[in-house]
Parts: C-alpha cells; structure tokens; sequence
C-alpha cells in the first residue's frame, strides 16, 4: 500500500496573524487563546492601522505576511474607518470617490490566490471596495447593493453585509 496512514502525516499547521489598532489590548485574549494550541507560534497578534498605507514602518510585518497570505478576513472595522479608507480622488479632473491607503495596498499587492472576507455594519464602502479589487485582477460575491428611494442612498444592511473576493490575476 502506497498510500500513507493518516498518523503517518505530519498536521496542517495554520498560521494565524491578527491585526488591530489596539493590538496591545488583545494580548489577555491571545494568551488564553495561545493556551488552546501546542505551537504558538502559529498564532500571533500584530499592529495595523488601515489609515495609513501599507508602506509606513508600522505596517513591517504586514507587508511581510501579504508576500504569503491565502486568506483575508476584515470584520467589522471598515465601516468604522470609511472616512479614511474611501476618499475623494481627482481623476480627469473629476472627484470620484476611491479606496486608497492600506485597503488600496492590499488590494493591490496581494498574491493571485488570495481569498478575503469582508463582514461588516454597514456595506456602504462596497461599491468602492468592488471597484478596487476589480481594477487589481480580483472576482467578487456579495449581495447587491440597495439603494433607498429617498435621495438615492445606500442602505446598510446590518450584520448579513459581507463581500468575498478572490484575487484571480496579479495585474
């Protein structure tokens, strides 16, 4: 039999990087976290501060880790930030609202492969996010927007907004 045994196989370790602003706050929960697994490694916890872009000093290890990552998982801190994430770019002497700074980056740079998940309050940001991700080679899936009648503006969608994207082609 060439086929080896399941206990002949050495287990998928999963890396596991976390980002905050606060990251320094998480540290309790990542050490009892840290608890749950052998190898600590595999879990670590790291700054990110997504107004600013991906090449200041602060953002070292994430840079790093974009070279490698499969998979990307914003929850609820896009929303919360959509002041600095979405902002008005003159393009043909026209102001158009773009995604830039860190979200930008990242969009930009990470490998072909690349999964990520974004849930949040609010979807808002999506149509920018989509139109980023779309000029960088990524596929998207989420719920369309809504649009209320009144003025024509988005409607959040609460907890069920969501935005999946797979990085197809590195443009």
């Amino acid at each position: 039999d060439i086929q080896p045994k399941r206990s002949d196989l050495l287990p998928n370790r999963i890396k596991t990087e976390v980002y905050d602003l606060y990251n320094d706050d998480w540290e309790p929960v990542m050490e009892s976290l840290g608890e749950c697994f052998d190898d600590q490694e595999h879990l670590t916890m790291h700054h990110v501060d997504l107004r600013l872009d991906l090449a200041n000093e602060a953002h070292e290890q994430l840079r790093s880790s974009l070279q490698t990552v499969d998979i990307i998982i914003a929850q609820f801190v896009l929303h919360e930030n959509a002041s600095f994430i979405a902002q008005d770019v003159e393009i043909d002497g026209v102001p158009q609202k773009q995604i830039v700074g860190v979200m930008r980056d990242i969009l930009t740079m990470a490998p072909a492969g690349t999964i990520m998940i974004i849930t949040d309050s609010a979807n808002t940001l999506f149509p920018y996010l989509k139109d980023a991700a779309n000029e960088n080679g990524w596929t998207y899936l989420c719920a369309e927007e809504q649009l209320r009648e009144e003025g024509k503006r988005r409607a959040y969608l609460g907890p069920k907004s969501f935005l999946i994207l797979e990085r197809e082609v590195y443009k």
